[in-house]
């Protein structure tokens, strides 16, 4: 065969490049001179891609920039010089999160090379603040993809939460907490509410920045008043959406006390009644007590001569109610218990003084005296 001085390709482009159409049949045509003849060779490669090109990395238009709670987050990516054509994928975290973008292709005559743009329309929530939200291009050359990362920042008003707590009626150092969680982290902290267990406020208190609340210190006598709900208001200047800034969350106080009756309201407690000879009477107190006393004790007599013991003259009974009761000067209703003693058929030795005495492990036992009188005749 005589030497080739020259081979050159025919269908090339004024760029010296050969152009084909994926999935297509590629022809590549050359003519070789020689010193005897001039051939004319054509080569075949069918259904195959000519080459593959790995897709550059993606490139975010922007920042993220700093997002309020169910804002719409709208940010694109393009990913250039790719062939075949690269799809991108969004990843919020771990979460995919595609379906939220629509993708355009453009083709480079110039580069014979595809380039994909895909914008990304996502409404973010406050878990997503920290997060990382990623675009990852990738195509047939690059199956595994290569990604570009950003770090999504959500701000949002806080969650509030008060830690609930027991406190001794003994104890003098009594401090509760007010916890926000949001974003920003510098927290403006209002004025507390305590209230009773059905929401009635009892009084308004002042407590520190950092969020302390500490109760001032009480007499033994009257340290049950302090228990209740404790509502706490903050805030970092971010609306919640309903357009509020101070977010408010609360707890439950617990003091543990000697149990209380309630003599201090009118008809509450009475400290006398009346019966007559041959009748019946109930004498009744309600009382108040956290814990729950375990133990209930009447005694007949101002100086407990005589411990009452159930039989036919004397029943005791035990029933659940709502009693009223004064928390710093208000009024409310509590959780309480109204026992009762029931002297049957009465005689001129039953009209005297009786005393029932609980004990609930708090404290010394709780006593309260209620005196049997004679009613007067009509």
């Amino acid at each position: 065969m005589e030497p080739v001085d020259n081979l050159e390709l025919l269908n090339k482009t004024i760029y010296n490049r050969l152009n084909g159409v994926e999935g297509q049949d590629f022809h590549i045509q050359c003519e070789a001179n020689g010193d005897q003849q001039t051939l004319l060779l054509t080569f075949k490669v069918r259904n195959k891609e000519v080459a593959q090109v790995k897709p550059l990395a993606p490139v975010f238009d922007r920042d993220p920039g700093i997002l309020k709670d169910t804002e719409q987050l709208e940010i694109s990516c393009t990913s250039t010089g790719n062939r075949p054509t690269a799809l991108l994928d969004w990843f919020m975290a771990d979460k995919n999160i595609t379906s939220y973008s629509t993708q355009k292709i453009t083709y480079e005559s110039i580069t014979d090379m595809y380039t994909t743009k895909s914008i990304l329309r996502y409404t973010v929530v406050r878990h997503n603040n920290g997060q990382w939200i990623t675009c990852r291009a990738s195509n047939e050359a690059d199956p595994i993809g290569i990604s570009a990362i950003q770090p999504i920042e959500v701000q949002f008003a806080p969650n509030i939460f008060v830690n609930n707590v027991t406190f001794n009626q003994l104890e003098n150092f009594r401090v509760i907490s007010c916890n926000a969680s949001g974003n920003p982290t510098k927290y403006t902290y209002y004025q507390w509410n305590h209230t009773s267990s059905n929401g009635k406020l009892i009084r308004e208190m002042k407590g520190n920045r950092k969020g302390k609340l500490e109760l001032p210190s009480s007499y033994t006598d009257d340290s049950y008043q302090d228990n209740g709900i404790y509502v706490c208001k903050a805030g970092n200047g971010i609306q919640d959406k309903d357009g509020i800034i101070e977010q408010t969350g609360y707890g439950f106080v617990t003091i543990n006390a000697q149990p209380v009756f309630m003599p201090n309201i009118k008809d509450v407690n009475k400290s006398t009644m009346h019966g007559e000879i041959g009748r019946t009477v109930e004498l009744t107190v309600k009382v108040y007590s956290i814990p729950k006393y375990k133990s209930v004790t009447w005694f007949r007599g101002i100086n407990k001569e005589l411990q009452i013991i159930p039989s036919q003259k004397y029943s005791l009974s035990e029933t659940a109610a709502i009693v009223k009761g004064f928390f710093y000067d208000t009024e409310i209703d509590l959780d309480g218990f109204i026992l009762t003693l029931k002297v049957n058929n009465l005689t001129t030795d039953d009209f005297t003084t009786y005393i029932i005495q609980l004990d609930n492990n708090v404290g010394s036992p709780a006593e309260y005296a209620v005196t049997l009188q004679l009613s007067e005749s009509k």
